[in-house]
């Protein structure tokens, strides 16, 4: 947490001078701001895909191991084996798997 508050306030700092350097400067003064904002908008997405990708991995193996089941009328995919858990796993359609031990008691 602290690290993000130095972080936003070398930032700011970092835009103010470049907009007092604004009238000295031969090129825009706020290109590197304009530049380390793609390159951390690159890197999150990156971030997001790999994410998004290993989330998707795992719905297709959990989709395997798994079977669908009803109790007291809710839907939920019982996992063989498991122990006393439940997870969601999505954001639009999100599936709920539980454990086999915990499904059964």
């Amino acid at each position: 947490m602290v690290g993000s508050a130095v972080a936003a306030a070398l930032a700011a700092i970092f835009v103010i001078l470049c907009l007092a350097a604004d009238e000295h400067a031969p090129f825009d003064p706020m290109l590197p701001v304009e530049l380390l904002s793609g390159c951390a908008a690159v890197l999150w997405l990156r971030s997001f895909a790999r994410t998004a990708r290993a989330g998707w991995e795992l719905g297709r193996t959990l989709q395997a191991l798994s079977g669908p089941r009803s109790q007291h009328g809710v839907k939920f995919r019982s996992i063989g084996g498991g122990n006393r858990c439940a997870f969601a796993l999505g954001f639009i359609r999100p599936r709920v798997y539980v454990g086999a031990a915990l499904a059964g008691s």
